[in-house]
């Protein structure tokens, strides 16, 4: 089925990023940022590579996980920049990076500006369609 073989898609593009994460990690001597390691891992999302094939029967599921902003929720919400911005951050690096590089002191405010932030952009937020197709279905595979 269609909304099936989406799934392993969408299941073989995580466990392709997450891998890509991981070796990225292990080759770099400090690490890459956050943006960087999804951006190098733009072509596993657009073409993953199917790692348990034929399991697109679903017996079995017990979990799935998902990100939000452009698969739970329509994209945009959040604008990164500004928020980086607002707090005087530079604009090229991930703001959790900027944060752990700031003196132990002042990463609580600075993090509680970042949840504000997030929490007011909740507001805006619109669900994808066909979600609840995707979840009946995903509730009649359980395993």
């Amino acid at each position: 089925p269609p909304l099936l073989h989406a799934l392993e898609q969408a299941t073989a593009a995580v466990q392709g990023v997450m891998k890509r994460t991981g070796e990225i990690i292990s080759n770099s001597p400090e690490g890459a940022s956050r943006e960087l390691r999804i951006i190098q891992s733009k072509d596993l999302i657009e073409s993953p590579q199917e790692t348990w094939p034929g399991r697109a029967s679903g017996e079995g599921i017990v979990g799935v996980i998902f990100d939000m902003d452009g698969t739970l929720t329509e994209p945009g919400h959040l604008d990164l920049q500004a928020l980086k911005l607002e707090l005087g951050m530079d604009p090229t690096e991930g703001i959790l990076e900027q944060i752990e590089k700031l003196p132990s002191d002042e990463q609580p405010a600075v993090m509680e500006k970042v949840i504000q932030h997030e929490v007011s952009a909740l507001s805006n937020v619109r669900p994808m369609a066909g979600l609840a197709p995707l979840f009946g279905a995903l509730r009649e595979r359980r395993g």
